[in-house]
């Protein structure tokens, strides 16, 4: 291969990198995703470990996209992905929810009033970690005292 030509070949390669990194730190890109990578980031520290696989392939394939040149489609390639893998996140979240209750209804179910804050509040019990909200239901359960499982019921709602 002549010279100018691997020349050529390596100015195209840092192009691409600088410019996904140029893309990385521009505000108004930021912008666009801040809220949408940000749920993703949550819902991949919420969702356990499968989703937060999902969150670090979503980052890198988004990196990819944008570092493949500067055009008007990219960042909206960019948003569809990003949305597409919150809503596989919301799946898994799903099945690991159903998983957890199914597991902990032998504790929910020995107390009507756990079983009623679990029930009453599932869409916002929904947004948190499974695994963190059964053992919470089971330490209520298990205790006598709700006084902490309240609690958790009411942050979650907060944050919802």
């Amino acid at each position: 291969m002549p010279a100018y030509t691997s020349s050529l070949v390596i100015k195209r390669d840092y192009s691409k990198h600088h410019q996904a990194k140029c893309i990385e730190q521009s505000t108004r890109v930021q912008r666009r995703f801040i809220g949408s990578i940000d749920k993703l980031k949550e819902t991949g520290e919420n969702y356990g470990p499968e989703a937060k696989r999902q969150v670090d392939q979503t980052w890198n394939e988004a990196k990819e996209i944008l570092g493949g040149g500067i055009s008007a489609e990219n960042p909206d390639k960019v948003r569809r992905l990003v949305e597409d893998r919150i809503q596989q996140a919301k799946e898994l979240r799903d099945e690991a929810w159903d998983g957890s209750l199914k597991e902990a209804k032998p504790y929910i179910d020995k107390d009507p009033k756990v079983k009623g804050l679990v029930k009453k509040n599932t869409s916002a019990l929904k947004q948190g970690n499974a695994k963190e909200i059964f053992d919470q239901a089971r330490k209520a359960v298990e205790s006598g005292d709700t006084g902490a499982l309240e609690d958790y019921v009411k942050k979650s709602k907060a944050e919802e």
